[in-house]
């Protein structure tokens, strides 16, 4: 090894170099009691028709009651902690009603204050072919209300 490769290299291991990584937090869901799980189901789907502002593919972050019945204007709203929780809730488009969801993942980085909504496809390959709209929801523990949010969804 050459003088300057051996400077570069100690210049390297001093620094710290750290993987980007490292700055991604997932965030595990949390798990309602069943019957706040039927009411959510209830509510969150194609059948209501009280579920307002839910247009093409979205999601809403729900932070406290008073958003969620802005969000449906006729069903009782189950009880929800929003002191140490945080509701997301949408839907998505999808070219093939037989597509579920896999995997609801979210994950935040710290340094740069937002979190990473991905939502996983399990699509149907050989399956009829009726576009149509899939509602999701999960709750979070509470999250960060001056965070940014981005959605992706991905194929499983």
């Amino acid at each position: 090894m050459s003088k300057i490769e051996n400077i570069l290299l100690i210049f390297l291991v001093l620094s710290g170099c750290s993987d980007s990584n490292d700055d991604w937090t997932q965030i595990d869901p949390l798990q309602p009691n069943i019957e706040v799980s039927k009411q959510l189901d209830t509510i969150i789907s194609e059948n209501n028709i009280c579920l307002c502002n839910f247009h093409e593919s979205s999601y809403h972050v729900i932070f406290n009651n008073k958003y969620f019945m802005v969000l449906d204007t006729c069903n009782e709203i189950p009880e929800i902690d929003f002191k140490n929780s945080t509701l997301i809730a949408g839907r998505i488009g999808v070219l093939s009603v037989s597509d579920r969801i896999a995997d609801i993942i979210l994950t935040s980085h710290n340094n740069e204050q937002y979190y990473d909504l991905t939502i996983l496809l399990d699509k149907c390959v050989e399956c009829y072919l009726g576009a149509g709209y899939i509602y999701y929801w999960v709750l979070f523990p509470k999250l960060n209300a001056d965070y940014s949010f981005y959605m992706s969804v991905n194929e499983y």
